[in-house]
């Protein structure tokens, strides 16, 4: 339950408002993730869970398989684009919410955060 929790809590938009505040905007470094605030009743919250399992399950039926080639040697990857799971992220933001005692106005602060350059396809 905890890794699942900590999955779920990292594709956030919370983690991602947090972590915009915090690091230099292209990596995710282990330091940052240990650092957030965990709210303990999330990582039990059966609803949230089943909803980063859905996020997961999302994730890999959207991958897209690439081919790369690296040193002579080819390398497969699936590649995620979060924004075609968005809606599941919505939900686990609004799982969140009552966790970290977000109103309904910080709800939406947090969402529509950087949404624009996060959904782009560009």
């Amino acid at each position: 339950e905890m890794a699942l929790a900590a999955v779920g809590l990292v594709n956030s938009d919370l983690f991602y408002f947090w972590w915009m505040t915090q690091c230099d905007e292209f990596h995710v470094l282990l330091s940052e993730v240990l650092s957030f605030p965990v709210a303990p009743s999330a990582c039990t919250d059966c609803a949230f869970l089943d909803a980063t399992s859905r996020l997961m399950d999302d994730y890999r039926a959207k991958a897209i398989r690439k081919s790369l080639n690296v040193a002579g040697h080819t390398v497969e990857m699936d590649e995620i684009h979060a924004r075609l799971s968005r809606d599941i992220i919505l939900q686990l933001d609004e799982l969140l919410a009552p966790h970290y005692g977000l109103t309904a106005d910080e709800l939406r602060f947090v969402q529509t955060y950087d949404e624009e350059f996060r959904v782009s396809e560009e």
